[in-house]
């Protein structure tokens, strides 16, 4: 995965990283994106915890999340209704994954009102 303290996971800066640092082998997870394209991805499904593509920069592709942005609600005054967001690498092509930035693995707010503070 690279050096994921350091630098997002299968990043080629956290391979780099992990090369310089002695690793005797890289260890890819492949997904495969819309386009048949081969990517290392520690997971298929976990684009909103590794990049930002729900900071607020990338709505068209948010909007095409296998479960797009849901957010936080009361259901009734003892129940929360926790938001909730899939993004699968297979949801979109190659190019379109490119231009997204990586992001150190994050936890998610279950709380968050807007995709940005997920």
């Amino acid at each position: 995965r690279g050096a994921p303290l350091l630098v997002p996971e299968h990043s080629l800066l956290g391979y780099e990283l992990a090369a310089e640092m002695g690793a005797g082998f890289i260890e890819c997870d492949v997904s495969v994106t819309k386009d048949m394209t081969l990517v290392c991805r520690h997971s298929n499904c976990d684009l909103t915890l590794t990049t930002d593509i729900l900071g607020g920069r990338h709505p068209d592709l948010a909007a095409r999340c296998a479960k797009p942005f849901s957010p936080a609600a009361s259901l009734n005054t003892d129940t929360l209704a926790h938001a909730s967001a899939t993004c699968c690498t297979y949801d979109f092509t190659f190019a379109e994954l490119s231009g997204l930035c990586l992001t150190m693995e994050a936890t998610l707010n279950r709380s968050a009102l807007e995709p940005s503070a997920f």
